[in-house]
C-alpha cells in the first residue's frame, strides 16, 4: 500500500507523507488487540476515516495552502482505496459504487466527529459517535462495563488527537510531521471508568 502512495506521479511528496502518517496511526495494534475494534476491512476503514477526518478538520481550519493540502490528501486516500479494491479482485463495475459509499461514509463521519468536538458536551456526543461508527452499536446501547470503558477510551483518544493537531505548527503538518497519541496509553486508561473531559 505505501508503495502505491509514494510511487504516485506528483512533484509534491507531502500529501503522500501525510497520508502515510494517517494510515500508520489508524493501524496501531492497540486499537484491535486492546480497544476492541474489529480487525476487518470495515474496522480498519473506520479508523482510517477517523484519523483522516481529524487531520482534515485541522487543515481546514488553517491557511489556504492547508485547505488545498486537505483536498490533496483526501484525493490520494480515495485513489489508494480504489486501487486496493481493484487489486483485491473487486470488479471494475463495482468499484465506483463502493467508492461512492465510502465517500458518503467519510463525509458522514466528518460531520459527526466535527459536530461532537464542537458540541457544548463533547464527551457525550463523542461517545455516541464512537459507539455508532467504530463499534457499530446504537448510542447508549453499551451495557457491558468493559465495553463502555473502551468506548470512552477511544473518545478520549479522539479528543487528544484533536488537541494535538490544533496545537501543532502548520508548517510541520504540511510537511507530514504529524505526531499522534499512542492508542496503547488509552487502552490502559480504558480499565478505569474516568469521566471524559467536558471541554478541550
Amino acid at each position: 500500500m505505501f508503495r502505491r502512495i509514494f510511487s504516485r506521479k506528483t512533484d509534491d511528496p507531502r500529501p503522500g507523507t501525510i497520508y502515510a502518517a494517517i494510515m500508520a496511526a489508524s493501524r496501531q495494534p492497540a486499537f484491535y488487540a486492546k480497544l476492541g475494534v474489529d480487525d476487518s476491512l470495515e474496522g480498519r476503514f473506520e479508523l482510517l476515516v477517523l484519523h483522516a477526518t481529524l487531520v482534515a478538520r485541522r487543515l481546514g481550519a488553517g491557511s489556504n495552502e492547508a485547505k488545498a493540502m486537505s483536498q490533496e490528501v483526501f484525493d490520494l486516500m480515495f485513489i489508494d482505496l480504489d486501487q486496493a479494491m481493484r487489486e483485491s479482485g473487486v470488479g471494475d463495475l463495482a468499484v465506483p459504487k463502493r467508492i461512492r459509499r465510502m465517500a458518503e461514509a467519510y463525509y458522514g463521519r466528518a460531520r459527526a466527529y466535527g459536530s461532537a468536538l464542537a458540541d457544548d458536551e463533547p464527551a457525550k456526543a463523542l461517545v455516541a459517535a464512537v459507539e455508532r461508527n467504530i463499534y457499530g452499536s446504537a448510542a447508549g446501547s453499551t451495557e457491558d462495563d468493559d465495553k463502555s470503558n473502551t468506548v470512552m477510551a477511544v473518545a478520549k483518544y479522539i479528543q487528544a488527537v484533536d488537541r494535538a493537531l490544533a496545537q501543532a505548527d502548520e508548517a510541520l503538518l504540511l510537511e507530514g510531521k504529524l505526531t499522534f497519541p499512542s492508542a496503547e496509553d488509552f487502552s490502559q486508561r480504558s480499565r478505569n471508568a474516568d469521566v471524559l473531559e467536558a471541554t478541550k
